[in-house]
């Protein structure tokens, strides 16, 4: 009767054993590996939804640093570009405003010798 039981035993194992080996761990394998996907995934689109970064104003960081403490007051500003369709930043637009006013300062101040006339037209240029 021992026989009969031992034998018992070893095929039960080899099959639970084969079972486990070609089907229980493969899909365990399978299943963690989708779980960490799916765990990646979730923190990060999580935290592109709940967390958006401050647009930056300017490529330079102490004009940006400078222009965010303004808080609302370039708001309109900023609509109007994002309006334009234009790939440029605040920053950029008010840094091209003030080289085109030192610029036309530059060319009426050869022209004109009076320094009022030479104001009066780097801010009509602004």
């Amino acid at each position: 009767m021992s026989v009969v039981a031992f034998t018992f035993v070893l095929v039960l194992g080899i099959v639970l054993g084969a079972y486990w080996a070609f089907v229980v761990r493969p899909e365990q394998v399978s299943e963690h590996a989708v779980r960490a996907r799916l765990k990646v995934q979730r923190t990060q689109n999580l935290r592109d939804t709940i967390v958006k970064a401050r647009e930056r104003m300017s490529g330079i960081g102490s004009l940006d640093a400078t222009l965010a403490r303004t808080g609302n007051a370039l708001e309109p500003l900023s609509d109007v570009l994002a309006r334009s369709g234009l790939k440029m930043t605040v920053g950029t637009l008010i840094l091209a405003s003030i080289f085109a006013a030192l610029a036309a300062m530059a060319v009426v101040s050869q022209f004109v010798p009076s320094g009022l006339a030479t104001w009066v037209v780097c801010e009509l240029a602004s």
